[in-house]
């Protein structure tokens, strides 16, 4: 998989992206901007609890459900592995692309 099909796999936390958490019944907005920041010009991935993140150079922040060749192809485009929060981990649930995310996660589910 090369990096520009990933990123059209994943989705795009952009600031205010609006966010489910069903185990606290709340609805509320994504800001990665202070992960992204803290990463500036670096390209970084971590995963957690089946969830891949990644920053790209520019600090674009994404989200896709994990799987082994997504993260081959982070690591074959020069990514490093870092500590920071993966949005998504614990259940919580993209809401202006749920569609999308359940496509990702049935795709990663049924490969």
């Amino acid at each position: 998989m090369q990096l520009n099909q990933l990123k059209n796999r994943s989705i795009h936390a952009k600031p205010g992206t609006r966010v489910y958490w069903p185990k606290e019944g709340r609805i509320g907005a994504l800001d990665m901007t202070q992960i992204a920041a803290k990463f500036s010009g670096k390209c970084v991935y971590n995963e957690f609890r089946g969830t891949l993140a990644y920053i790209d150079e520019e600090g674009n922040f994404f989200v896709t459900p994990f799987a082994g060749y997504k993260e081959a192809a982070l690591i074959k485009s020069g990514y490093a592995k870092e500590d920071f929060y993966v949005p998504f981990s614990h259940g919580d649930i993209p809401l202006d692309s749920k569609n999308k995310w359940n496509q990702l996660q049935n795709e990663v589910t049924h490969a």
